[in-house]
């Protein structure tokens, strides 16, 4: 196209051209931002927000510690920060690496009765002070009883890992107690599956899944482009990543959420997750039975069960069976938080007042509601007759 001809073709679309020259403007304005940004601060402008969540990531290992025997475990004797999201709360631990109100020795014996708490991240009370989670506030209601509690719980912990630590616990540390309560997880069952294996030691390594995340910036096929384009813009790197997340189905949380309610998912996750979880709770029943400790199980929903409105959910039923047979209690949280013929949005407002926002785990009052119904149960042999 000669000059002439590009005067003209501008002369007779002026609005098409002044779009054109507006955009690429943008875009020179933009990769001469980018460029600025990292000529001064020495690295890319979207590696600013890797580095917040390193630090984060930082500040949570100094206290989140792996494992020899089951996998991980958190740092014994500890005094510090977590973060959760936007939420820093206080980190302390006792001599059992357990989370606690002070950073104390706990001995192995004691004179009064003692009643251990082991779960993953719900139990763990993450994003809470442990004086606000249900494990603290149970702990601080029955202290004027002569009664224990210690929470062996920690995040992403599942069957598998209840059962090797609390024999680690008990046969090897030589901890001494009476009851123990499992707070078994939804997210447990599919962990069963794609997390955790038994080594031929008899220790709980890791199984994970190394495949493709499907994220903006990472290696694959176009790789290469979608790094260039991440390096060297702001504005157009950051709407494809967002219309990527929006155009793209979840890839990792579905299955941890939805198993009990996907009948899809459910012979992926559920099924074979749920007959790994029953090998690893029959083996912790055994152990408890030789030990003469008591045995109590607790089910509960997260939000997804709420909005589904998934009241008889497979959760409750095949561990409601399992505890029939085993002769032991069993804790429903469900009618606490789900009801059968609930509106979305009445559900939806539930999740708001119990939930952390924007996350699936409890918040200050649902850990409240949580240790309200658990002493009622503990006390009167009842709870979650109604819902909340």
């Amino acid at each position: 196209m000669t000059s002439k001809e590009a005067g003209n073709f501008l002369e007779r679309n002026p609005k098409k051209s002044m779009t054109v020259i507006v955009v690429i403007s943008l875009i020179m304005i933009d990769f001469l931002t980018a460029s600025l940004y990292r000529f001064f601060f020495g690295y890319h402008f979207f590696s600013l927000q890797e580095r917040v969540l390193q630090e984060e990531r930082a500040i949570e290992m100094a206290y989140r510690i792996s494992s020899e025997t089951y996998h991980h475990d958190l740092k014994k004797k500890f005094s510090g920060v977590g973060i959760w999201g936007d939420k820093r709360y206080t980190i302390l631990t006792d001599s059992l690496g357990f989370k606690n109100g002070s950073v104390k020795d706990i001995p192995l014996t004691s004179p009064n009765r003692r009643i251990v708490f082991i779960g993953d991240s719900f139990t763990e009370g993450i994003g809470v002070p442990y004086e606000e989670t249900f494990v603290g506030l149970i702990a601080h209601r029955l202290l004027p009883r002569n009664i224990e509690v210690l929470n062996a719980a920690a995040s992403s912990y599942s069957p598998i890992i209840y059962w090797r630590k609390i024999k680690y616990l008990i046969e090897e540390v030589g901890l001494q107690f009476d009851e123990l309560f499992v707070f078994i997880d939804i997210s447990d069952i599919p962990d069963e599956v794609n997390r955790y294996t038994l080594s031929e030691h008899h220790t709980v390594d890791s199984r994970e899944d190394k495949g493709d995340t499907g994220r903006m910036g990472e290696e694959g096929t176009v790789g290469s482009i979608k790094n260039l384009i991440r390096e060297n813009t702001i504005l157009p790197y950051f709407l494809l990543d967002k219309t990527y997340d929006l155009l793209s189905p979840p890839k990792v949380q579905t299955p941890f959420q939805r198993w009990t309610i996907d009948k899809t998912l459910f012979p992926v996750y559920g099924e074979k997750g749920l007959e790994k979880a029953t090998l690893y709770m029959d083996r912790l029943f055994e152990l408890l039975k030789k030990h003469n400790v008591k045995l109590t199980i607790a089910v509960y929903p997260w939000p997804d069960q709420i909005v589904n409105n998934d009241l008889n959910s497979i959760q409750v039923t095949f561990w409601k069976k399992w505890a029939e047979e085993k002769k032991i209690p069993l804790l429903n949280y469900f009618p606490c938080f789900v009801a059968s013929n609930r509106s979305e949005t009445e559900s939806k407002l539930l999740i708001t007042d119990f939930f952390i926002k924007g996350d699936d785990h409890w918040n200050e009052r649902g850990h409240q509601l949580i240790a309200e119904q658990f002493l009622s149960f503990y006390e009167r042999g009842r709870a979650c007759k109604k819902n909340a």
